[in-house]
């Protein structure tokens, strides 16, 4: 599969989700289809029909550009151009008193999609494309017009951007960067928060019994989420927002852990999450150490909860924790944040925080292309404009097995009366970078709270696998009232253009319920 294609298979399928709008002062092309008196007309507009005043008579069936003016109940439609005319493009820009090639070419571009535009989205946006006009910034553009977004330097270059590198090994050279030029702590907690593992929760059980003093300092050492050489004392002092020593290590772990939601966002604490996921034979080490004679009854219980937790998969409730975890970890929700208590602490603003900085050139530009990257998800997971029907794109770094993958996901669902999703009709599209399975396309269609699943793979084994989990999806699905219809696997050469079709399809029905 090609992975340039299926992100830009997702993009189109969000910037085709709403039917483009006229507004005053918008550039159309258009044919008169039938006049009524008083020169008012049918005209045919962007795939609509309307009914509007025409300021001079014109010819039926000929196509025209037209400038819309709607300030009246009935819209009026003033000749800007026609199709035939040899210099149309300069007429145009003519009549809307502006000039220059960038502009040409812009104006060019949308009416040859027929997609309405006005002076001020023109000119603003003109002047920061490229001379070479290239794709990302013709399919920004063409996002920004669809979801009705102001016309901006800082919303085109944010659109713009996800047609550059992915995320994830942006993110993987930025943190690179960062912890080479010292600007590591800002990002390292990033690195934690973006893992599918159980690491995050086994630590903090060690540490919170560890701080209690039912697990030894020894038992973090032996699992490799502290080096050998570290005293206790400097560890709990890395661990202290302070990073100040007590008289004694009892105050010390006292104040900690009556602090743990801090704890978890030190450096420290990420790496030792981190060291600790490495560690070979982790369960054998923790079985090893219950049996000592050196460990009280609570610490031993601690550790039999620990090696269960290794044992166990992870639930439905933990997969919506950890997908909220990971849009608060983006900094998605930034801007909400600042109006609450929280201070932003996600990605978005540490990169903010970062830019403040005088920071090296090269570091600094990777730091503006990922912050670019950020806003643009924002604003592709806002339903605002859509009405109806809502949609949804983001995609997010993630660490499985020490392997940082990418995952990209398109949501398209549907809005009761309330303003609230309705659950009975969606449809998500994932698409995945696995360790084994490589490139991996997910689709899920929900109509009627009946659900098919298609798998896009190249490795077609996999088909007996998914036959033999069907039961157990289907009676876990069960349980939260809604029916399995099928699971099918293809090849991409079997599945790739019906696929795409559907991610650019109107409203078929989705809903995201693991």
């Amino acid at each position: 599969m090609n992975i340039s294609f299926w992100r830009s298979s997702l993009l189109e399928g969000i910037q085709h989700s709403t039917v483009l709008p006229l507004r005053d002062g918008s550039i159309v092309k258009g044919t008169i289809q039938k006049f009524f008196k008083g020169d008012i007309a049918l005209v045919s507009v962007n795939g609509q029909s309307i009914v509007a005043k025409l300021e001079r008579s014109l010819s039926v069936l000929r196509p025209y550009y037209f400038e819309i003016d709607i300030k009246d109940d009935l819209p009026s439609l003033k000749v800007v151009g026609e199709e035939s005319g040899d210099k149309k493009m300069q007429n145009i820009l003519q009549t809307l008193g502006t000039e220059g090639k960038k502009e040409e070419s812009l104006a060019s571009f949308l009416l040859s999609k027929n997609i309405p535009f006005s002076k001020e989205f023109l000119t603003t946006i003109a002047k920061e494309t490229s001379p070479s006009f290239p794709s990302p910034e013709k399919k920004a553009i063409e996002m920004m017009i669809a979801r009705n977004f102001t016309p901006s330097k800082s919303i085109f270059q944010a659109l713009k951007s996800l047609g550059d590198a992915s995320l994830a090994p942006l993110f993987n050279e930025l943190t690179a960067l960062a912890d080479r030029e010292g600007y590591g702590e800002e990002l390292v907690k990033f690195k934690g928060a973006f893992r599918l593992t159980k690491g995050r929760e086994v630590l903090l059980h060690l540490v919170k019994g560890w701080l209690e003093g039912n697990i030894p300092f020894r038992i973090l050492q032996q699992t490799g989420a502290i080096e050998k050489g570290v005293l206790e004392q400097q560890a709990l002092v890395s661990l202290s927002p302070k990073q100040e020593e007590a008289e004694e290590i009892t105050a010390m772990k006292k104040t900690l852990l009556n602090n743990l939601p801090t704890i978890e966002k030190m450096p420290f604490f990420h790496k030792m999450v981190e060291s600790i996921e490495k560690s070979p034979n982790l369960r054998g080490k923790l079985t090893q150490e219950g049996t000592s004679l050196f460990i009280n009854e609570e610490g031993k219980e601690i550790l039999i909860e620990v090696n269960k937790l290794l044992q166990t998969s992870f639930q439905s409730r933990e997969f919506q924790r950890i997908l909220s975890t990971l849009f608060s970890s983006l900094g998605l929700t930034y801007e909400s944040e600042l109006k609450g208590e929280s201070s932003g602490e996600g990605l978005k603003g540490a990169l903010l925080k970062m830019l403040e900085q005088p920071l090296p050139p090269f570091l600094r530009e990777r730091a503006e292309e990922m912050l670019h990257k950020l806003t643009a998800l924002q604003l592709l997971s806002s339903d605002e404009g859509q009405g109806p029907i809502t949609s949804l794109y983001v995609q997010f770094p993630l660490y499985v097995r020490e392997k940082l993958t990418e995952v990209s996901l398109q949501w398209k669902g549907k809005k009761r009366e309330d303003g609230t999703i309705d659950p009975n009709y969606c449809h998500i599209l994932f698409h995945l970078e696995l360790s084994y399975l490589q490139e991996t396309v997910v689709s899920v269609r929900v109509q009627n709270r009946v659900i098919i699943i298609d798998i896009i793979n190249e490795h077609q084994d996999i088909k007996p696998i998914m036959e033999s989990l069907k039961p157990s999806l289907r009676l876990g699905l069960s349980k939260l009232d809604y029916y399995l219809s099928d699971v099918k696997v293809f090849a991409s050469k079997d599945k790739t253009s019906s696929l795409a079709q559907v991610s650019h399809s109107g409203y078929k029905g989705v809903d995201l319920k693991i």
